[in-house]
């Protein structure tokens, strides 16, 4: 089973003003594509303890909100190996998550760049990334 979740961006297109001031000025906010991001070989009684109290600690690591830009979870759900492939474009790289050495890690494949890469961070409070990096495929 995997969990897949997905998230929703939005930036603040005001806060690129020189002049802007949070709070005070008047924000300009446009949705963006969201991310989705993936847990495989999630366990029975990890669905058990999901389904009984959430994503608490994913949602801390995954959601971010500033004067300039916006990730916030929109939906997640536990599905089939089958079922989660369907849950985003072919065009899309979706973020595998693994619990390695304590520490949330994120890797994806993206279609984008003009060489095969795979990306990589360590997931930290409020959606930053720390020790980001490449390597070609």
């Amino acid at each position: 089973m995997k969990l897949v979740i997905s998230t929703q961006h939005r930036e603040n297109y005001a806060a690129h003003n020189d002049d802007y001031v949070h709070g005070v000025d008047a924000p300009h906010w446009k949705y963006k594509f969201g991310s989705t991001y993936v847990v495989n070989d999630v366990t029975k009684s990890q669905m058990d303890r999901i389904f009984e109290e959430g994503i608490p600690t994913l949602t801390n690591l995954i959601e971010s909100f500033s004067d300039g830009f916006e990730e916030y979870i929109l939906d997640w759900d536990i599905v089939g190996d089958a079922e989660a492939e369907e849950l985003w474009q072919e065009w899309q790289a979706p973020w595998f998550l693994k619990y390695i050495d304590k520490e949330w890690v994120a890797t994806r494949q993206p279609q984008h760049w003009t060489i095969p890469v795979e990306e990589s961070y360590t997931m930290t409070k409020a959606g930053g990334r720390e020790n980001y990096g490449y390597v070609e495929l």
